[in-house]
This record gives C-alpha cells, sequence and structure tokens, in this order.
C-alpha cells in the first residue's frame, strides 16, 4: 500500500494494530505520518514502527506519536504477533482479541 493508501484506510476504520516502517512510501517521515494520522483516528491502536534507521531523533519522534514498540530491523514476524498478543491486540496468529479482527498491511 502506498502512504496516501493508508491514510485514507485511516480515515475509514479503527485499528487495534498499527505496524508500520518508518520510512514508508519512499518518504523519511511517511512512517510518522502514518502514526499522526493513527492517532487522530485510532488512538487506542497499539503501534509498532519498525526502522533500518534506529537512531534517537526518530525513536523519540516515534515515541512522542504513540509507539509502544520501535524495532530496529530485520524483525522476525513472530516477535511482532508476540508484541501485539502481550499488548492485547491479537494472537500469534494475527486474530484479533478486541475490536475489528480486521489485519491490514501497508508497504
Amino acid at each position: 500500500m502506498s502512504n496516501e493508501s493508508v491514510k485514507n484506510a485511516l480515515r475509514t476504520k479503527q485499528f487495534d494494530l498499527i505496524v508500520t516502517d518508518l520510512r514508508l512510501g519512499g518518504k523519511r517521515d511517511g512512517g510518522l505520518q502514518v502514526m499522526a494520522m493513527a492517532g487522530m483516528v485510532s488512538y487506542n491502536a497499539t503501534v509498532i514502527v519498525l526502522t533500518a534507521y534506529p537512531d534517537d531523533a526518530n525513536r523519540q519522534a516515534a515515541n512522542r506519536l504513540g509507539a509502544l514498540h520501535f524495532l530496529e530491523k530485520p524483525v522476525d514476524l513472530h516477535t511482532i504477533a508476540s508484541l501485539a498478543s502481550d499488548a492485547g491486540v491479537g494472537t500469534a496468529f494475527g486474530e484479533s482479541t478486541s475490536g475489528s479482527g480486521e489485519l491490514s498491511a501497508a508497504r
């Protein structure tokens, strides 16, 4: 999905879990833009940020926008599922335990 299609999805649906790359859609701050939009419409969502650029400035920006986890790539899918499950969002298979029951991915 493009950065714009993710923003459109966020405008129309509530999400329990948002996993985003820091540099989404070819933009240095694309993932931060998604997080800012998510914070306005899915304010209870658990946010996990993936990045190949784990510097302090990026970590602080992600934390200010509500990231629960800031993970350096590569990240194992089981790690993401486990963190989501620990936050009460879903199981290791991505099934929702509260809310919409949808699992969406943005690339």
